[in-house]
């Protein structure tokens, strides 16, 4: 009788988190709606409750910050985000929060519109794969795909000649082959690209240690 309660029991609370597992997805998914008070650049907004939510699987060029010149195309990234948010309620998925602290989200608006996938279509911005953004992950990629075959933004001005790289099938970042990281890739996570262009098409970005800037990828152009 003893053993039958506890299994008895045990199955209770089974019963109970998945019921509770099940109903935090539901919220997960459904996300929450915010208006949007500020567009601080292509990528990242401040809600009118004062969080910062930096758009999951996307990065868009720089705006002139702490001392840094803009990006090429930094300017139009963010005036596109302007005009698809600002002050605008927005429907948000949450994907948890980056090291910065910011809240991570896919965005989208009334009419169904997709804000993530929108900045790429306009070719201002290229993936930034993750975990946080994988049930996004085929949409963000075939935005960006369309814009490059169409040379939309910034990919009207990628560096097409050979410039052989590494890539990492884990962390799906390319690499510099003459920089440190590079050389620390283990064999099976290894994969070699001929150039930017196929690197970006198959979904990798760019190591921020290797490119710091979209100028070493990118021809600067007038945004």
């Amino acid at each position: 009788m003893r053993k039958a309660g506890r299994g008895g029991l045990l199955a209770a609370w089974i019963v109970v988190f998945w019921t509770l597992a099940t109903l935090g997805a539901g919220v997960d998914r459904a996300g929450f709606q915010a208006v949007v008070q500020w567009v601080a650049d292509g990528d990242t907004v401040i809600l009118q409750d004062g969080r910062r939510l930096r758009y999951v699987g996307i990065n868009c060029p720089e705006t002139a910050h702490g001392g840094a010149p803009a990006e090429p195309f930094g300017a139009a990234a963010r005036r596109l985000n302007q005009k698809l948010v600002s002050g605008r309620t927005i429907r948000c998925v949450p994907a948890g929060y980056d090291r910065y602290g910011r809240l991570l989200g896919a965005v989208f608006l009334a009419d169904g519109t997709f804000v993530n996938q929108a900045l790429l279509a306009a070719g201002l911005g290229y993936v930034l794969p993750g975990k946080e953004s994988e049930p996004f992950a085929e949409r963000l990629l075939s935005a960006q795909r369309r814009a490059m075959a169409s040379g939309q933004g910034i990919w009207a001005h990628l560096d097409r000649r050979s410039r052989p790289l590494t890539g990492n099938r884990r962390s799906k970042r390319f690499h510099r082959n003459d920089g440190p990281d590079a050389k620390q890739i283990g064999k099976r996570h290894r994969v070699a690209f001929p150039d930017y262009h196929e690197a970006f098409a198959a979904g990798y970005a760019p190591c921020r240690r290797c490119f710091p800037r979209l100028e070493t990828l990118f021809t600067p152009a007038a945004s």
